[in-house]
């Protein structure tokens, strides 16, 4: 006999802290948990779970699948770059009302006498444009690599998780596939190995690609930073796991 549980959880993922949150809540037998990856991608540690795989249609399709799902609650724990479906759930927040929480990575903070900050990829490109040709270590995800065809000059060394469906015309280049997570050493032997000079990636927080950063500062690499976009803070917001139990607790006693 299936046990009907109180209270249907939504989280919006496509992190690890997404993942480590789905097996948490699951452990409690007080919520029915889906997980909702807007990507292509099956985490092997998620796949035995109630998983929904792409979009939701916008802010209008993601209200209507609350209402229809009876979510009690949704829990925002996306890439801190993701900012579409943030500003999907702002609206359905004013739609609907549903009790809502924000699950963000706490910002990398750390000194490093060769760090570039840039607001944005388009910063990114005016800095490599002046840069003497060199071999560049791209850590960005594969659906911003198409845009460095502008600064084509330099070597670029793309590591991805999944392939890269858009053909890039980047003639000096080296795609590696891997997934996380990875290790100082590691990161070490590759920067090495591939005779990197300079690393762009973003401000995304978190421990899990913290190693190329430290092994960048051990080198004495420059990294080049997207700093986060600016997300209001509408939601409570904290940036720990045991921050989310707590709240659905309180929340949904």
């Amino acid at each position: 006999m299936s046990i009907i549980l109180p209270y249907k959880i939504l989280i919006l993922g496509g992190t690890y802290e997404a993942r480590k949150l789905l097996l948490k809540i699951t452990s409690f037998n007080k919520f029915n948990t889906i997980l909702s990856l807007y990507g292509s991608t099956i985490y092997p540690i998620v796949k035995y779970f109630n998983i929904r795989i792409g979009g939701f249609g916008g802010s209008t399709g993601l209200s209507a699948y609350i209402y229809q799902e009876k979510i009690s609650a949704v829990i925002i724990a996306t890439h801190p770059f993701s900012e579409i479906i943030f500003q999907n759930i702002m609206k359905v927040k004013r739609a609907t009302g549903i009790p809502i929480i924000h699950l963000i990575r706490p910002y990398w903070k750390y000194t490093h006498n060769k760090l570039i900050n840039c607001k944005n990829i388009e910063d990114v490109l005016i800095v490599l444009n002046n840069f003497p040709t060199s071999k560049i270590f791209l850590t960005l995800g594969r659906n911003q690599i198409k845009i460095f065809e502008k600064v084509p000059q330099h070597f670029y060394l793309i590591r991805s998780i999944d392939p890269i469906n858009t053909k890039i015309n980047l003639p000096k280049s080296k795609i590696i596939f891997a997934r996380g997570p990875f290790y100082i050493k590691n990161e070490i032997k590759l920067i090495k190995k591939e005779a990197i000079d300079v690393i762009v990636t973003k401000n995304s927080g978190g421990t899990s690609v913290l190693p190329k950063i430290n092994a960048a500062r051990i080198l004495g690499i420059p990294i080049i930073m997207i700093e986060r976009p600016y997300k209001p803070f509408i939601f409570p917001t904290v940036t720990y796991l045991y921050d989310v139990i707590n709240w659905l607790k309180i929340f949904l006693k």
